[in-house]
This record gives structure tokens, C-alpha cells and sequence, in this order.
């Protein structure tokens, strides 16, 4: 176990606390959707990328899992797949998740955007927003991610419908709750301070 996750498992009672204060979670609550939910008029999905060190995880192949599901009963749907490029040690999860969609859906790559801008949540969502493609889009990330996700759109005037994406293999996610709530810190600071 890492040594700043050990700290944050000594305070986590303190942390659980201060972030039901912020109250991420309930803001994120009311853009919860299916697809079927979404309305018609939504033409764009952003898929938010995910480290890619060796090979592709579990969570990242569920949100482009999931992104296939919805071209399927979209399929006009833009793709916006924002990520960042390779860099020393890990590979671009916007090539990646590129490649998967072209090899294993019938998404028009016409349809796929890349967005190389995305290093976390927030700058996906801010280079999204300079691009000016999208007030209302689908948001498509993991269950454990989402709250966080949505309430970062909101926040920054988008009108998202939030698709939770989950791996169907059998994956510890503990360590991700964690670890996003230590980042849905970092992200109310970001937009409020």
C-alpha cells in the first residue's frame, strides 16, 4: 500500500465527512441517466480516458464497452475521447481507446474526436468547453468516477447526463473510492478557490 493512501486511510473517517459537505454526490445525483433517458437531441458522448501503462484495464475497456452500447442505439453519436498523449512509461489513452472503438465497433471514425487535452477530469471538461462543440452531452466514465465527473460539467455549465460504465470482471475498486475522494477535493478547490 502506498504511503499517502496508508495516511488517507488513517484520516478517512475525517475525509468521508468533509467531502459529504461538498456534496458532490447530490449535485451529481439529478444528472444520473440510462441511455434511453438522454434525450434525442444529445449528439455527443464523452469518453473519459484512463492511465494506459502496459495494456488496457478493465475500467477503461468498460467505458469503451459502454460507448459501443450507445452508438448502438445512437448511432449518429459523436465520440469525444479525451485523454493525453504518451508519455515516458505509459502509452496515449486517447489512441487506445481510438484504436478498440475502430477494431471492435462499426463507429464511423468520423465520429470519433480525439481530445489529447485531457490529462484529468477537469482539463477534459475545460478543453471541451474552449472547443465550444457541446452544452448538453453524455457522460461516459465509472460508477466510482461519475459523481465527481458531473458535478465538474455542471460546474462548468455543461447539462450532462452521467452513464456509469462498469467492469464486468470481478475488480477491486476500493482503492478508487479513495482515491476519488482525495481528487473530488482537489476538484471543489480547483472551481471555488
Amino acid at each position: 500500500m502506498k504511503f499517502l493512501h496508508k495516511i488517507f486511510i488513517l484520516f478517512r473517517p475525517m475525509l468521508v465527512w468533509g467531502y459529504r459537505q461538498i456534496r458532490i454526490d447530490e449535485a451529481a445525483n439529478k444528472h444520473m441517466a440510462e441511455i434511453d433517458d438522454v434525450p434525442e437531441r444529445v449528439e455527443y458522448c464523452i469518453v473519459l480516458g484512463a492511465l494506459v501503462r502496459t495494456s488496457m484495464t478493465p475500467l477503461l475497456k468498460a467505458r469503451l464497452d459502454k460507448a459501443i452500447a450507445i452508438h448502438k442505439r445512437r448511432p449518429a453519436a459523436r465520440f469525444i475521447l479525451s485523454g493525453c498523449p504518451a508519455k515516458k512509461g505509459c502509452f496515449s489513452d486517447v489512441d487506445v481507446m481510438y484504436e478498440y472503438l475502430t477494431v471492435n465497433s462499426d463507429i464511423d471514425a468520423s465520429n470519433l474526436i480525439r481530445d489529447y487535452e485531457g490529462r484529468n477530469t477537469l482539463r477534459s471538461f475545460r478543453s471541451l468547453k474552449n472547443k465550444k462543440m457541446a452544452n448538453e452531452l453524455m457522460v461516459v466514465t465509472n460508477g466510482f468516477h461519475l459523481p465527481r465527473a458531473l458535478y465538474i460539467a455542471e460546474k462548468l455549465d455543461f447539462l450532462p447526463y452521467g452513464i456509469a460504465a462498469d467492469p464486468k470482471e470481478n475488480f477491486d475498486l476500493s482503492f478508487f473510492a479513495d482515491r476519488e475522494i482525495a481528487a473530488s477535493y482537489k476538484a471543489w478547490f480547483n472551481l471555488h478557490i
